[in-house]
């Protein structure tokens, strides 16, 4: 008996329902250990035994002890087809994958692994078919799918849409909500592209895996209970893109292997299937040329059995058009229909030795037909779009030519959608917005992103790239607009207002959130016109649109600008032209004539040009085709793109469009600030514990206060409590000239400076101070002198942008208390009020993912180490009520400042 032999004798006889681990194998074989591990693992490649993940690993000999089923179960999944290759190339999956599902009581949480395109969002749902199957769920427990990358960028939304919320979870949430985790209720939890889930998303995932229960955003006393199986989904080395904590509590891994990993004869059983799935849709015979099935066997196929699918459906319709415009008595697919890369696939068909290639090369016969005598009418789809598309051209009595090529372009634009849904690792999001940056202002950028996430949260929904690259142009050309003092007409206020009332009011938030960051009034109508990008336009897709054509001078210039539009914007919609020194004007003329025709979807066309004789176009093209024509002689890249962003949108008329380009000089440009001399410039200090959070926020407050016609001749600069220690050493070496006043939470304690707390410019009269410093008119602003819940309500509204002020001044004040009782400390107002401050920057700054670093945090924790643990015991509430650990280095910051609180008693060493 060899040494694999007395392991599986073993485990039959010793463990049938608890299995057992390596420690307990090498104990009773007699295998040294790193011998049973080779073996052992040997044993599952070969499926023989289970894995499962945990300390320690256990090994399970498949189909017995916990993983058995009775004869009636046994001959149930022996009825159910799991998935295609189940008895061959992917029996070991399919054994892991049921193994998973039948595990007791509940199921084993399990990752699969693959390439992209190699079909496991489609192995979840079929573990959840059988796990209908198998009686171990309910007929009515949903698989619930969610794509962790769509959310990636903005943590609070994801959990919002995972775990729900309840009211006044942040500013807007107005109402509670449910989450996926209680629709997955049940049921089955499919988290794709799980390395894209942020770390608090896997560690709040901890808690519901390891206790059942978990909490919706915002709350900190209620759980809900939560019974849902979750398989998460991921091209990545788990290892490297998932926290291993994590890892941990997932026992069943499972690789999907990919299409060039599986054998020929499974390709070839794939594509046949496909083919059938065409020729039901087609409602017509299917006749597949040999060569082509070859192809289809031997091409690298990059994207897996996605790409494999959409390369036939894309073949199938090519097949079709040409079966509507012949007449043929079936849809043949032959040679000259394939892309290059997949003909390249014969060239290796003479570099590889396979039986199943060579039974089908020397076949007699050389085309494989698919056909059903039972054929019904074509589902709705690309087929039922060239029939109708060619009886529409055939009454206007195109000719078949004609046809041809018009519905030619539009399976090009097929493939195109093809290829975005299933070839490619890249996130199209993260593309678009790279290809931003080179034309965006970073100082446009950066505020545009983060308001964008905080629409997302409103919204309950994520933004789509389209539009997120629209918004942030917009944004570009109203700053520049405001700037140069254009007006801007939008004579449908109030029709918006009706038709989006939710979003009409986000846009008026955003509205007030531009002109904080950006210090220019923006108008009523282009409220109206923010209103629209918010709007959801993934329902929208086939409505009618303004074609966009470019016709320029010069080798490659329009198809250069219109390419970049198109890519930056994530479609195909524009076409273009380019006159070179060699064209004629009338042979280019009748090449116009007929892109504008095809460019047509729906509201006419404009038309992009640059000079000369082409701003005539316009005119000639719309007399001879009957269409809407508008020509633009305003053309650049950033027209270009404006023009096919704003028709994509499909939420103007070809007029307002022509005069919105004309109007409108959209191209990139630094913000003109008004040229003050140097001598005129005072210099205001906010500070803060870090320099950053609440000093920032400090700054922008005494700026609000200071009147627009003095503030060119402000500068405010943020320092922090080690800038403190430097003292006026640090106004020499930073060259800060012209001093006025130092306001925020940290006394920089410059001689001749004068210093006014955050509680005296909250609640004192500090900004009236302030502004009788600078020498500006304080009129007869009133201070006030008692410590008044409503007046600090108000002031941190304009210090937060996502959290309720109103709801978290309590949690504040609590752990404020609870630190107090703790070390007997004196609480003065002004000490409540700059920690409520700095906690409440805090918790924004910790919910974007801002980490402050701290210098000496290993230290600080050494010298601090009562004060930490008194600190961090605390802030439970507040990482109970986000669902977010506060990170260390925050906890230092907040000791800086209760080291300075004096205690009752006689002060203790808080390092003990």
């Amino acid at each position: 008996m060899n040494r694999r032999e007395r392991i599986l004798q073993v485990l039959t006889e010793n463990g049938i329902t608890g299995g057992m681990d390596a420690s307990a194998l090498v104990r009773l074989t007699g295998i040294d250990r790193a011998n049973i591990s080779r073996e052992l693992n040997t044993l599952v490649r070969e499926g023989k035994l289970i894995k499962l993940s945990g300390r320690p690993v256990k090994y399970f000999l498949y189909g017995t002890g916990p993983l058995h089923e009775d004869a009636d179960e046994t001959d149930q999944r022996e009825e159910f087809c799991f998935i295609m290759g189940e008895d061959g190339p992917l029996s070991v999956q399919v054994g892991q994958a049921k193994a998973a599902i039948l595990y007791p009581p509940k199921g084993l949480h399990t990752l699969l692994i693959g390439q992209t395109g190699v079909g496991k969002t489609t192995f979840a749902e079929r573990m959840h078919a059988y796990a209908v199957h198998m009686k171990v769920i309910s007929e009515k427990a949903e698989f619930v799918s969610f794509n962790c990358a769509e959310y990636a960028e903005n943590s609070q939304l994801l959990l919002a849409q995972l775990f729900g919320y309840v009211k006044g979870a942040f500013t807007g949430a107005d109402h509670e909500k449910t989450g996926l985790v209680d629709k997955a209720e049940g049921g089955i939890l499919f988290l794709d592209e799980i390395h894209r889930l942020p770390a608090e998303g896997q560690e709040i995932l901890f808690h519901l895996i390891d206790k059942g229960t978990y909490r919706r955003l915002g709350e900190t006393e209620n759980t809900h209970k939560g019974n849902v199986l979750i398989i998460g989904a991921t091209t990545e080395d788990p290892e490297k893109a998932l926290l291993a904590t994590f890892i941990r509590r997932i026992p069943m891994t499972i690789k999907i292997p990919s299409l060039e990993e599986l054998p020929t004869i499974m390709r070839l059983q794939l594509a046949e299937s496909f083919f059938r799935s065409e020729q039901k849709n087609i409602g017509a015979s299917i006749r597949v040329e040999k060569k082509v099935l070859l192809a289809l066997l031997l091409y690298k196929c990059s994207g897996n059995i996605g790409q494999l699918k959409a390369d036939i459906q894309l073949l199938c319709a090519r097949g079709f058009l040409d079966y509507k415009l012949s007449g043929k008595d079936a849809v043949r697919v032959d040679v000259s229909m394939l892309q290059d890369y997949i003909e390249k696939g014969l060239v290796r068909k003479n570099q590889i030795t396979d039986d199943v290639v060579e039974f089908i090369e020397h076949s007699q016969n050389e085309e494989v037909c698919y056909e059903d005598l039972l054929t019904s009418d074509p589902e709705e789809g690309v087929y039922t779009e060239i029939t109708q598309k060619y009886n529409r051209y055939r009454e206007r009595g195109r000719s078949n030519r004609e046809i041809g090529e018009i519905l030619s372009r539009d399976l090009e634009s097929y493939i195109e959608e093809l290829k975005q849904q299933y070839v490619g690792d890249d996130s199209p999001k993260d593309v678009i917005e790279e290809n931003v940056m080179r034309v965006l202002d970073s100082r446009i950028y950066q505020p545009v992103k983060e308001i964008l996430q905080f629409a997302e949260i409103k919204l309950e929904r994520p933004i789509s790239p389209k539009l997120r690259v629209g918004f942030a142009l917009h944004i570009n050309a109203l700053i520049e607009r405001i700037e140069k003092g254009i007006p801007i007409e939008n004579q449908k206020v109030d029709e918006i207002i009706k038709q989006y009332p939710k979003e009409y009011k986000l846009a008026k938030i955003i509205g007030l959130l531009l002109e904080e960051e950006f210090k220019y009034k923006i108008p009523e109508e282009e409220i109206g016109f923010l209103t629209l990008f918010l709007c959801d336009d993934s329902t929208n897709t086939k409505a009618p649109k303004i074609g966009v054509v470019v016709i320029t001078h010069g080798e490659n210039t329009a198809t250069g600008m219109a390419e970049f539009a198109n890519a930056l914007l994530g479609v195909r919609h524009c076409r273009a032209l380019d006159m070179t020194i060699d064209s004629s004007v009338d042979a280019l003329l009748e090449q116009a004539v007929e892109v504008v025709k095809q460019a047509d979807e729906g509201k006419g066309v404009v038309l992009l040009v640059d000079m000369g004789s082409l701003r005539n176009f316009g005119e000639i093209i719309s007399h001879k085709n009957h269409q809407k024509v508008v020509c633009v002689d305003m053309v650049s890249t950033l027209t270009v793109i404006e023009a096919v962003r704003k028709a994509v949108l499909g939420d103007i008329t070809l007029e307002a469009l022509g005069a919105y380009l004309r109007m409108v000089p959209f191209y990139a440009n630094q913000f003109k600030k008004e040229e003050v001399s140097e001598e005129g410039i005072c210099t205001i200090i906010a500070t803060c514990i870090s320099g950053q959070g609440s000093a920032k926020k400090i700054g922008e407050i005494v700026l609000q206060a200071i009147p627009e016609d003095v503030k060119p001749g402000i500068v405010i600069r943020h320092m922090n409590l080690e800038d403190a220690r430097q003292g006026a050493a640090l106004l020499e070496k930073e060259k800060i000239k012209n001093l006025k006043v130092i306001v925020g939470t940290v006394d920089l304690q410059i001689p001749g400076v004068p210093f006014i707390s955050v509680d005296e410019l909250l609640l004192n009269g500090g900004i009236r101070q302030i502004k009788s410093i600078l020498g500006i008119d304080v009129g007869d602003i009133e201070s006030g002198t008692s410590l008044d819940r409503e007046i600090l309500v108000n002031t941190l509204r304009g210090l937060l942008n996502y959290l309720d002020a109103d709801k978290i001044i309590d949690l504040l004040k609590d752990t404020l208390n609870k630190i107090s009782e703790e070390l007997d400390l004196v609480i003065t107002r002004e000490i409540e009020i700059r920690y409520i401050v700095h906690v409440a920057c805090m918790i924004e700054r910790n919910l974007r993912g801002e980490v402050l670093p701290y210098k000496y945090l290993e230290e600080k924790k050494k010298q601090s180490r009562q004060l930490f643990s008194v600190i961090q015991k605390a802030m439970l509430s507040v990482e109970e009520m986000w669902a977010k650990e506060v990170p260390e280095t925050e906890i230092a910051y907040l000791a800086e400042i209760i080291e300075k609180v004096p205690q009752r008693k006689k002060r203790v060493d808080y390092g003990n």
